[in-house]
């Protein structure tokens, strides 16, 4: 039969073209989530793991998802987890984090209205083990002697805005202890310089304007700096006063590439 596209014949090499990139495809795919089961992985997070790779569609099952990404990060918080001294947890303020630190309360209500012993997350029991788990995670998190959660923002009235609604949002889950880091802040190094003094103005502007809630934070701020954060001497050199240079590395002529 003829295939046909906006109203054209489809050619037998366009056919075959497809057939092959589509077969290739699911043979990279079934190759990859194998090799991952060979380390360990289960088979869900194998194949979600290799599809999300492989296709670029986000976030998915297992541990490929942000659930079991949060679900490794709660069990280090648990009291027969290996001992710490910090625990860094990076993620962005958007609503997957913020839901997953909601799950407990989410979950012991759904449990008390449900009595059919299963739903499509799997039996009771297993949600009762990671409702404990996630609450008491929660716990360790809500503790301000133990957890201090650090705002990231910029000198911009959206980012700014953004970081207002994820501190609110904490708050109501019970996360109180909060700092707030105001990154990239520019000064123009020429007041001479009109677009870089504007810039500097938009940047006041959208501090002065910052709200209450996180105005009354403890804060840092971090100025716009010149160089890459790369390496340590960068590092050191970030929070140091003035635009302090970062040595380039040692450059490697061919010549003594030729003489390794």
């Amino acid at each position: 039969a003829l295939i046909k596209y906006d109203g054209r014949n489809v050619g037998d090499d366009v056919i075959n073209g497809v057939m092959l990139f589509v077969t290739g495809y699911i043979v990279l795919l079934g190759a990859m989530s194998v090799a991952m089961t060979l380390f360990g992985v289960d088979m869900i997070s194998a194949i979600f793991a290799a599809w999300t790779t492989l296709g670029n569609v986000g976030p998915g099952f297992g541990f490929a998802g942000p659930y079991g990404s949060f679900a490794e990060f709660a069990s280090l918080l648990s009291d027969t987890a290996e001992p710490f001294d910090h625990i860094v947890f990076d993620t962005a303020p958007t609503g997957h984090t913020l839901r997953l630190l909601s799950l407990p309360k989410a979950w012991s209500g759904f449990l008390a209205d449900n009595d059919r012993g299963a739903s499509c997350l799997g039996p009771h029991s297993g949600l009762k083990m990671q409702e404990a788990r996630f609450k008491s995670a929660l716990e360790a998190l809500s503790d301000p002697a133990r957890t201090t959660v650090v705002l990231v923002t910029r000198p911009d009235k959206g980012a700014i805005a953004e970081a207002a609604r994820t501190s609110e949002e904490l708050r109501d889950l019970g996360l109180n202890s909060q700092r707030l880091v105001v990154n990239g802040v520019f000064h123009a190094s020429e007041q001479t310089d009109l677009v870089a003094r504007a810039i500097e103005d938009l940047g006041r502007q959208a501090l002065a304007e910052m709200p209450e809630s996180l105005r009354a934070l403890a804060q840092d701020q971090v100025p716009l700096r010149a160089f890459d954060t790369v390496g340590l001497p960068a590092l050191r050199a970030l929070l140091k006063p003035g635009d302090a240079p970062v040595a380039p590395p040692t450059s490697v002529t061919v010549e003594q590439l030729e003489n390794v």
